[in-house]
């Protein structure tokens, strides 16, 4: 059973995890240059191996549903780095299940 506060504390961890997934969506529709030019190591700092591929699991839904082409294309690029470049630090080979 746990405490009082360890509730709270996990549930705002969970939230922040949520919050920088919907960072990933954000940046790729966003207008802003101050928003759309972040690099996704500074995106997917926050996020361990189940979160990234909850965010891969995000993204590939909202590539394939984008009617705009560009951020269709650009979901894509962010998708194919993730499997290249953050998986490698991001998770282990027992949580790969793509």
């Amino acid at each position: 059973m746990s405490r009082p506060g360890e509730a709270s504390t996990e549930s705002r961890k969970a939230d922040s995890q949520v919050a920088a997934r919907q960072e990933l969506l954000r940046t790729i529709i966003a207008t802003d240059p101050a928003v759309r030019d972040r690099s996704l190591d500074e995106l997917c700092a926050g996020l361990d191996g189940p979160d990234l591929l909850a965010a891969a699991a995000e993204l590939d839904l909202f590539r394939r549903s984008a009617q705009n082409l560009y951020q269709r294309v650009r979901g894509l690029f962010f998708l194919a780095a993730i499997h290249r470049y953050r998986r490698e630090t991001g998770w282990s080979d027992s949580s790969d299940r793509f």
